[in-house]
């Protein structure tokens, strides 16, 4: 089964913005005196465009993953 086209390309484009956040973070870790929560900001907002990308991807091709049920679970108590 050949990848959906506008699914890889939206992929791409989205680590390539999950990229500039962490170039981001290194220039505002660099700085005098660095911009610690900046840097932190930029990291977050990686992470959280890795995992929603691994959450769409996991999702489509196996149903919920187990570990945001799990997660679910957590937040609602």
């Amino acid at each position: 089964m050949e990848p959906d086209p506008v699914l890889v390309s939206n992929t791409k484009e989205w680590l390539l913005r999950a990229q500039e956040d962490l170039d981001n973070a290194q220039h505002d870790l660099m700085a005098t005196p660095p911009f610690v929560r900046d840097a932190l900001f930029h990291c977050q907002q990686a992470v959280e465009k890795a995992m929603k990308l691994y959450s769409r991807g996991t999702t489509q091709a196996f149903g919920r993953p187990t570990i945001w049920r799990s997660w679910g679970n957590c937040a609602h108590g």
